[in-house]
């Protein structure tokens, strides 16, 4: 290589590469510490270091992400027929993300819908959707609630539209910047669901309650799930 790739470490809680060689800087998409995907449907490739397999990554068309495991110099190329496929959490992997995964589309007779699988927080994901045109996805009724959740894996957690920031208790649909707030009805709270743990959950997301139940939790609005818009 004529141009020099630096990975710049942090602290350790600092959770970003930093790729700094301009050939690539187009190209990756960040890092995911602690970050794997639960089934790899790929061979493992011997490598020492997370840059050769992020390069083997590149140079494959296929690929959209390389997962590598340090403990075992294992190299994973994750192919694009996988690259939605879901995550878990693993001290010993990281995830570096070549392709932005695609978005999920469906549509009803009277809303579209999009899956995003971006970690953002609660008010980055809304101004994600009201960019895209739309808000927060809301729930309105049982078949629409599980509409929603067909957009998932029912694994991992994702933000939907409502909160309680305005007045604690009162959930409401907040739809779009400065529009109208609507009390949410009906609910779809998963068991002893709301709870605002730390008197500081206010946003609404689905989650995995024990593997058996995937149903509404209330969370801090500065977590960072992948989440649903509507428009």
């Amino acid at each position: 290589m004529n141009k020099l790739l630096l990975f710049f470490f942090g602290l350790q809680t600092l959770s970003f590469l930093v790729l700094c060689s301009a050939e690539f800087a187009g190209n990756i998409y960040g890092i995911e510490q602690k970050t794997k995907f639960v089934t790899l449907n790929t061979s493992k490739i011997s490598e020492n270091n997370l840059v050769v397999c992020v390069l083997r990554c590149l140079s494959n068309e296929k690929c959209c992400a390389a997962n590598y495991v340090e403990s075992e110099d294992g190299c994973y190329l994750v192919d694009d027929d996988y690259c939605n496929d879901s995550l878990e959490s693993d001290d010993d992997w990281k995830l570096v993300r070549i392709k932005l995964p695609q978005k999920t589309t469906i549509k009803n007779t009277t809303k579209e819908y999009i899956k995003v699988n971006e970690w953002l927080t609660w008010n980055e994901a809304q101004d994600y959707c009201v960019a895209w045109g739309g808000r927060l996805a809301t729930v309105s009724s049982s078949d629409e609630n599980e509409l929603v959740k067909n957009l998932t894996d029912r694994l991992l957690p994702v933000w939907i539209g409502g909160s309680d920031v305005v007045s604690e208790d009162n959930w409401t649909w907040n739809e779009g910047t400065n529009a109208e707030k609507h009390n949410i009805q009906p609910t779809f709270w998963g068991p002893n669901q709301p709870d605002n743990l730390g008197s500081d959950q206010h946003c609404l997301r689905y989650t995995n309650f024990q593997h058996t139940t995937y149903a509404w939790d209330d969370m801090y609005c500065w977590s960072t799930y992948y989440f649903i818009c509507e428009k």
